[in-house]
């Protein structure tokens, strides 16, 4: 071979390399950068996104007499550019404000709707839902459409070109301007003529400056905001997994254990944190007391499904393992805690762990789980280099309580009255509801568990459940879906001391808490924040395609600002062709009930069927599952529930929490379908999979257990039951009217 022809073949290589790593890779800091700037945006306007009694002094600000001429000139000319309410209102507020220095508030609302819809794009460019669209109609190319779109947005958005349009409102005189209550000159006008001069994009209705997007026309079924602060992630290995043993012989087996824990370790003596901390992490919770190794746990040690294969991943962990767990307690508690201390007690790990906990909610079970969480805690002040556990700060999650009576229950009531004591679940109705597992989120190997298992005896380990694991570039945006949670946790759930003490043990150097906290996270960060949560790694993230699968993450966020968990079931629901089944908990969401009404009756054909829990305990059995069976039937959805095992003290549910359409795609996740998970109060975390595989076990199992009469009931009929209190109402007529007393209370929490 001459050399002209070994020059020749080393650049084919060459290029066919860059070829296949661009194929088989893929760059995540774009998204994580846009969704962390969104973010911090959202954090400065928060107020105005959820806040129910600002909105309401709001909106009497903009229909006061006094402001009407100046509102109906500013909202007339500015509509065009800005339609939704959320973000004209304010801006029509902020621009009459005297103080000129305030009125540059205006500018975050324009930046979210443009940093926003900029997400949607990238969404929607992607999007497999409709590029089945397009193929099956192919009238419009969704996909195409929004990537022509991002183009625009890349290469036109210039912030300053936009505020300097404002210039002339920016500087108003307003006491100049507006006698007698109306206005006398319009510095619109100019502002309106400058931004009609910005680069522009065809619509439906004709060209419109870029950032004017209306995405809800522009693309059917949308919601006209992004779904996924991420959008569709390729590249994905999903593995789909919904079975563990449910056997009256493991309930049994664990309801004999039920009293070890709290009779050998009551959380103010030998399981407290103090206690722990004064002892080898390895010689408490022992096998001789009566707990299990992850080898003879009769939960760890089952040889196959959800937890054999969690315990593969926690196995393969080199570098980090981070927690958000709902429930963690029991002997099955013990033993997860006890294998990560083992793991990092040994001298040749470098693992790190990040924990968090909601303490709040214990439904009961607060003396199997505290001293589980004790133990980890006192470990994790002996060796902040290797563990940290935290409570998640939920105060800054919206009330899941209706608007009104979350007034009177506010934060600072719970707080000095101490009504929290004497409750099992939050009095504001707030919670961190995640079950999530990251592994090695900023190594090119990360791995996610993400569903709806909970990790205690008496409330998991028998319960009907799923988690599926991603491998690939989706687990490490999964981690950074919970920075900020864990930013929120060290700031307002540890203390000082505590705090100076982690810092004294890393020996980390800082100017002020935030820093500390910044620093102590870097390990879990994918875009290494300072402690403003500014980002500051501009590099790129590249991760290695593991699979074929894309995967769209749902949640509702730390404070409540993002809530897509109920946009993707809606949408889900309305591009369904050929089958909608759900598993589920709970389902009484309006919304969704009304989302699978009208998929029904515009598609007589579509095949849709629900199974729920029973709720056995419930004083009116089955309710709230009940209130729209009726509703639903009439529609020609048919309701079943799950037959489970009643036991006092090892409790069965069917905690499911899916719904999966036309076999191709599955969403699931910790997020129940009702008006407190789905909205924002509870922390939630769910995957959108475009995984046939996923949708067709999910699907198998589903018919398995709608066909076998010992599986489940028939299907719903009638009510059955007596009304309770000596209310003079038949069963139709009391819930009819909870139903619409539930909808009327919780009509807010959508908006």
């Amino acid at each position: 071979m001459n050399l002209f022809n070994v020059k020749t073949l080393l650049g084919l290589c060459w290029f066919f390399s860059l070829a296949i790593s661009a194929v088989d890779s893929i760059d995540i800091n774009e998204r994580l950068q846009l969704r962390n700037e969104l973010t911090l945006i959202t954090q400065k306007i928060r107020p105005f996104l959820i806040d129910w009694q600002v909105k309401e002094r709001l909106g009497n600000w903009l229909n006061h007499p006094v402001n009407n001429s100046y509102i109906v000139e500013c909202q007339f000319k500015l509509r065009a550019f800005f339609e939704t309410e959320q973000v004209l209102g304010p801006l029509c507020y902020f621009l009459r404000q005297d103080d000129k220095q305030m009125r540059l508030n205006y500018f975050d609302f324009i930046q979210k709707q443009i940093l926003e819809t900029k997400q949607a794009l990238l969404e929607l460019q992607n999007d497999p839902r409709y590029e089945e669209e397009f193929k099956n109609n192919g009238k419009v190319n969704f996909n195409l459409k929004a990537q022509n779109y991002l183009k625009v947005f890349r290469s036109s958005y210039d912030p300053l070109k936009i505020k300097n349009c404002f210039g002339p409102v920016l500087k108003a005189d307003w006491d100049k301007i507006i006698k007698n209550d109306q206005l006398t000159f319009s510095p619109f006008q100019q502002t309106v003529t400058c931004l009609r001069e910005l680069p522009e994009i065809s619509t439906k209705n004709g060209n419109k400056p870029y950032f004017a997007l209306n995405l809800k026309h522009e693309f059917i079924n949308h919601p006209g905001h992004a779904i996924s602060d991420t959008g569709w992630i390729p590249g994905n290995l999903v593995q789909y997994f919904d079975k563990n043993d449910y056997s009256s012989t493991l309930i049994n087996t664990l309801g004999k254990k039920h009293e070890l824990l709290p009779d050998l370790y009551p959380v103010n003596e030998a399981g407290s944190i103090e206690s722990f901390f004064s002892q080898d992490p390895l010689k408490v919770l022992t096998h001789d007391e009566g707990f299990f190794s992850m080898e003879n746990d009769p939960v760890w040690g089952q040889k196959n499904g959800i937890f054999a294969e969690i315990k593969k991943s926690l196995d393969a962990a080199t570098d980090t393992i981070f927690v958000d767990i709902f429930f963690l307690g029991g002997t099955m508690g013990v033993t997860f805690a006890k294998y990560l201390v083992t793991r990092l007690e040994d001298p040749s790990s470098q693992l790190k762990v990040f924990i968090l906990r909601d303490l709040l909610n214990h439904y009961g079970h607060d003396k199997q789980m505290l001293p589980v969480y004790n133990y980890l805690y006192a470990y994790s002040q002996k060796f902040p280099q290797r563990l940290i556990i935290a409570p998640a700060h939920i105060n800054k999650h919206k009330s899941g309580l209706p608007k009104y009576v979350g007034n009177i229950i506010s934060e600072e009531f719970v707080a000095k009255s101490g009504l929290q004591q004497h409750l099992s679940l939050y009095a504001n109705a707030k919670s961190d509801h995640s079950k999530v597992i990251v592994i090695d989120a900023k190594t090119d190997h990360p791995m996610a568990w993400v569903g709806s298992k909970n990790l205690v005896d008496a409330s998991g380990a028998v319960c009907y459940d799923d988690m599926t694991k991603v491998t690939g570039p989706a687990a490490s945006i999964i981690q950074d879906d919970y920075y900020f949670d864990m930013f929120y946790a060290l700031k307002e759930e540890i203390s000082d001391q505590d705090l100076k003490n982690i810092a004294q043990k890393l020996n980390l150097p800082h100017s002020n808490e935030a820093e500390l906290i910044a620093q102590i996270l870097a390990p879990f960060d994918l875009l290494n924040r300072s402690g403003d949560g500014t980002a500051t790694n501009k590099q790129a993230i590249n991760r290695t395609y593991q699979g074929t699968s894309l995967v769209r993450i749902g949640l509702n966020n730390f404070d409540s600002t993002r809530t897509s968990a109920i946009d993707q079931v809606l949408q889900g629901i309305q591009f369904a062709q050929k089958s909608i089944f759900i598993k589920d908990q709970y389902l009484f969401d309006r919304n969704i009930v009304l989302a699978l009404i009208n998929a029904k009756n515009n598609n007589p054909d579509l095949d849709v069927r629900i199974i729920l829990d029973p709720l056995p305990e419930s004083p009116i059995v089955g309710f709230p599952n009940i209130l729209y069976s009726d509703v639903l039937k009439k529609a020609g959805i048919p309701t079943k529930f799950k037959t489970i095992i009643n036991d006092d003290l090892i409790r069965q549910e069917f905690h499911y929490k899916t719904i999966s359409m036309d076999g191709k795609y599955l969403i699931t996740g910790s997020a129940n379908k009702d008006q407190t998970t789905m909205y924002g109060a509870f922390r939630e975390e769910q995957l959108d999979l475009a995984h046939s595989d996923a949708a067709l076990i999910h699907d198998r199992e589903f018919l398995k257990y709608w066909n076998d009469s010992d599986e489940t009931s028939a299907e719903f009929t009638d009510f059955d039951f007596q009304v309770p209190l000596g209310i003079k109402l038949d069963n139709q007529q009391f819930i009819s009217l909870v139903r619409d007393l539930i909808s009327i209370l919780y009509d807010h929490v959508a908006q």
